[in-house]
């Protein structure tokens, strides 16, 4: 679980972590219910949806930074798999539909606009993010599926088309 929305509005402070924070608060969960479950070792396997899946990046990333006397590097060598749901490794030209309804809540409420920007496409740190992630994928221990959305968004018309043209296919993973 972790905090996504931009703002509470009346509920209180946004949250203000960033990506990486966010990552780092996954992997230090993650070590924490290994630790507290004696399974230290055991073959994960992620299954993670839109944003979710630049966390997992993020704390494998950080996993494999640790030291062998370090607790926090099983998460990076027991991960045996991971399937992406529609993450936006490049970044989501959606962002700026975000920045907006950001702006106009930002006039009343408490809002965190670090993440939506960490989102932006041809954002720095998710460049970084994908090259430190691709030395991970690179030692070819990994088994990786990703898998985007193919149908068109609903509501507006200019939202309703499609990412690619519809087609069935076989997915082995």
């Amino acid at each position: 679980g972790y905090d996504s929305h931009v703002s509470h509005y009346f509920k209180g402070p946004a949250n203000k972590l960033s990506l990486s924070q966010l990552g780092e608060g996954l992997l230090n969960r993650v070590v924490g219910e290994r630790r507290r479950s004696k399974v230290s070792g055991r073959p994960i396997v992620f299954v993670a949806h839109s944003l979710g899946g630049l966390l997992v990046k993020e704390a494998l990333v950080e996993s494999k930074k640790q030291g062998h006397g370090s607790n926090k590097i099983d998460a990076y060598k027991s991960t045996q798999g991971i399937i992406f749901f529609g993450t936006p490794h490049k970044g989501s030209n959606d962002v700026k539909w975000g920045m907006i309804l950001k702006a106009i809540a930002s006039a009343a409420f408490d809002t965190n606009d670090k993440i939506l920007r960490a989102l932006e496409p041809d954002n720095e740190l998710l460049d970084k993010l994908a090259r430190d992630f691709q030395d991970i994928v690179d030692e070819g221990k990994l088994k990786i599926c990703s898998l985007l959305e193919s149908a068109g968004k609903t509501g507006l018309p200019i939202f309703n088309g499609k990412v690619l043209a519809h087609f069935s296919f076989h997915v082995s993973c």
